[in-house]
């Protein structure tokens, strides 16, 4: 009896977290056009920008119009609105995913498998006993082997040969159904379609939880957003604009020179954001769980990342450039 109120307890209190972040990140907003408007002349920090001349980058497309669009901001087609440090736009949760919610994001993902693994422990052994015998009862059946096992379609339909044995198994539950059992109890004890399908489609949406955290995961590691990784517009150089008071000197025929600074070309692969592993990982995780805030959705604290990251890999781009 002790040992259910404790298993009771920890199941409902990881459901109660699980549910807590699906509501914060369908609810978290990130701070839209609170950033001031900047001169270039002013800038001290390097950035991305949107010409050789070192312009800044603004956004026209839905709300935005003509907004300011600060590095590493990206517009989301499905809001109509450009949000800083965006990673991508989950249709799950009807809201896009930027770094300031990252952490909750991926914690949500690793932490539903955890759940669903834990609160079917107890019916798991019965889950699949009960499949097994479907399975076998649509074996043996001759009238699921005329329609199902003997057809040569079966091989090719709801799924091919993975999915064939799995439709055979509805046939099987279906059949069970059918007929008397000599299985006592009721719902979980007793084979039941339903319970099946609902086990199923729970297990897949584990899977995908977890492919999906593994990706963010490697993403996150590398310093990189989704967005990012996927790069929609392979063949475009990253502009960097670089102010004279952090340019170390240095001379080359793809470098734009200006009065206040220079203009980078990088190759479209340049991750600048990438600080180490170690580094990109806390500067996800330092934020504590359902902050209020992000702070770091500003241009200057974008700019002070990417200042970071070039100071240490200027050498690099030169020699590329």
């Amino acid at each position: 009896m002790h040992c259910t109120v404790v298993y009771l307890t920890i199941t409902a209190t990881l459901i109660a977290f699980v549910l807590a972040l699906y509501l914060y990140l369908c609810n978290v907003t990130s701070p839209i056009g609170s950033w001031p408007t900047l001169d270039r002349e002013t800038m001290t920090e390097p950035y991305e920008c949107a010409d050789l001349r070192g312009a800044l980058m603004d956004c026209s497309k839905g709300q935005c119009r003509q907004s300011l669009k600060p590095p590493r901001a990206h517009h989301c087609s499905t809001c109509g609105i450009c949000r800083p440090n965006y990673d991508h736009h989950c249709p799950w949760l009807g809201n896009c995913v930027t770094l300031g919610c990252m952490k909750e994001f991926l914690v949500l993902l690793y932490l539903a498998p955890i759940v669903f693994l834990i609160g079917a422990a107890p019916v798991v052994r019965t889950l699949i006993f009960h499949a097994l015998l479907a399975y076998h009862t649509s074996r043996s059946d001759d009238w699921a082997k005329e329609i199902w096992w003997d057809w040569l379609g079966s091989w090719f339909l709801f799924g091919g040969p993975l999915g064939r044995p799995i439709f055979g198994a509805f046939i099987g539950y279906s059949l069970i159904t059918r007929e008397p059992s000599e299985l006592p109890g009721q719902v979980i004890e007793r084979p039941h379609l339903g319970i099946a399908i609902v086990a199923g489609i729970a297990l897949l949406m584990c899977v995908c939880c977890l492919g999906l955290a593994i990706v963010t995961t490697r993403n996150i590691l590398l310093g990189q957003t989704a967005v990012e990784a996927l790069k929609s517009q392979p063949h475009r150089d990253i502009l960097l604009f670089v102010p004279r008071d952090v340019l170390l000197d240095a001379q080359s025929s793809n470098i734009n020179i200006n009065p206040d600074g220079r203009v980078f070309r990088l190759p479209y692969d340049t991750r600048l954001y990438d600080r180490g592993c170690r580094r990109n990982w806390q500067a996800v995780m330092q934020k504590p769980l359902f902050a209020s805030t992000v702070a770091e959705n500003s241009l200057t604290v974008q700019g002070v990342e990417l200042a970071s990251s070039f100071a240490g890999n200027i050498e690099h781009f030169h020699g590329r450039s």
